[in-house]
């Protein structure tokens, strides 16, 4: 059995072998984000010998072949006219040789023991992978792994640990660090050494220091916050002003901040704006971050909140746009809801759009070539929602539609159904009596 897992290995090209080894960062049976594994992969420089203009094109075409291998199994799929892995996997026998053979080569070291720390060839392995986060709190262990001086990576990917340890500050030529399943009191600022760092991801709930942009290399910047507890806009965080310095950022993910005043700074690589609040939506911090393809938006609305959708007034600015997201956090019951009204050319390449606990009554479009691009509209817990633009049905791309708990709209939602499919619209409600096919 052995010799044909090895076989299909050593059939693969050398340029995608290392896409393969990488999965064995992720633990035994871990369902491994697409979106996540493109920008490891991105920031471990293994996509740019294929590097067109769109990373994730080029990823998922390393995917591709490894599923059509059967090396790699598909996990969850979007909908929608294209289909594209959300979600993939390792069965086990394939997993445990992802490891032999990654340790082997000085690829990837795993460490889930004390004695782990301390194997024959340890200090040439060029990525760590820590399943057991507790072995950093081992000084013995910490000063063996800070000896590996090739190491590029060091992920932790074992069971979260509530209170902070130190990390290899030491390990200078890292390219990720991912440490999202270790609570920090306050931001690492030992990390702001590693200047060689393309992707951080951390767990602590105070604010980015300015000195973050000492990290000039850095793409992808992912803060996650402990237990957090929302807030209003009001008293929402702000990234530094020095964030608009890191001409190399792609991603930006920080829950509870904002992005500052641009002051005529430009953000043009970024592509994606996760868990930001309605203050990174204005007219001049779009403006400064014109290729924005994915846009996440907390709206947390206050009782006395007179244009809760005014997140939506500047989106136009961003021509790139294929997914947004924007979810009410903390909704509070308003006596009457608003309009929202859409007009041609404003969200031309949009592909995906989930609408949740928006306190909105009338959507409507101007024209029936508002969103000619878009496949997937998923809205959820929009209870006043009483009209949709018609235009869905007869012009524009969607493949998919999802209503969930929208009281107010249940005639309208049978009624889009019988018609909408006609076009071809897979549409399912969570208030058809019926049962939908």
């Amino acid at each position: 059995m052995s010799h044909v897992l090895i076989s299909s290995y050593n059939y693969l090209s050398q340029l995608y072998k290392p896409h393969f080894l990488y999965m064995g960062v992720f633990p035994l049976g871990c369902r491994i984000s697409f979106s996540k594994l493109i920008k490891l992969w991105s920031a471990e420089g293994f996509l740019e010998p294929y590097l067109s203009s769109n990373l994730k094109i080029s990823g998922m075409r390393c995917l591709n072949l490894l599923v059509s291998c059967s090396l790699v199994l598909c996990g969850d799929v979007s909908s929608g006219s294209e289909v594209h892995f959300k979600t993939c996997y390792l069965h086990s026998v394939y997993w445990y040789l992802c490891i032999k053979v990654a340790g082997t080569e000085n690829f990837l070291h795993v460490l889930n023991r004390y004695a782990d720390a301390f194997t024959e060839g340890i200090k040439c392995q060029r990525r760590l992978c820590i399943h057991n986060n507790v072995l950093f709190g081992i000084k013995e262990v910490r000063n063996s792994m800070e000896s590996i001086s090739t190491a590029y990576s060091l992920i932790c990917t074992g069971p979260y640990h509530e209170y902070p340890v130190p990390i290899c500050s030491d390990l200078r030529l890292l390219r990720v660090l991912d440490a999202l399943t270790i609570r920090f009191y306050k931001f690492p600022i030992e990390v702001l050494k590693l200047v060689q760092l393309r992707y951080l991801a951390l767990t602590f709930n105070g604010k980015v220091p300015g000195s973050i942009s000492k990290l000039w290399n850095l793409e992808t910047l992912i803060i996650l916050r402990h237990l957090s507890i929302n807030k209003s806009c009001k008293d929402s965080s702000y990234l530094p002003m020095e964030i608009w310095n890191m001409k190399e950022l792609r991603h930006i993910q920080v829950t509870g901040s904002n992005l500052p005043d641009p002051c005529g700074a430009l953000l043009s690589n970024l592509l994606s704006l996760s868990d930001v609040s309605v203050n990174s939506c204005s007219k001049e911090i779009l403006e400064k971050t014109p290729n924005l393809k994915k846009l996440g938006i907390q709206n947390e609305l206050s009782p006395d909140a007179v244009e809760p959708l005014c997140c939506f007034d500047h989106l136009s600015h961003l021509s790139c746009l294929e997914s947004l997201k924007c979810v009410v956090a903390n909704p509070k019951p308003r006596s009457q809801g608003p309009v929202w009204e859409t007009y041609e050319g404003e969200f031309s390449r949009l592909k995906f759009l989930l609408l949740e606990d928006m306190d909105l009554v009338h959507w409507r479009a101007n024209s029936i070539y508002c969103f000619p691009l878009l496949i997937k509209l998923i809205i959820m817990s929009c209870y006043k929602l009483k009209e949709i633009p018609s235009s869905f049905g007869c012009s524009s791309e969607v493949k998919y539609m999802k209503l969930v708990d929208c009281p107010s709209f249940r005639a309208s939602a049978r009624q889009l159904r019988e018609e909408y499919q006609l076009h071809g619209i897979d549409v399912k409600s969570s208030l058809d009596d019926e049962k939908l096919k």
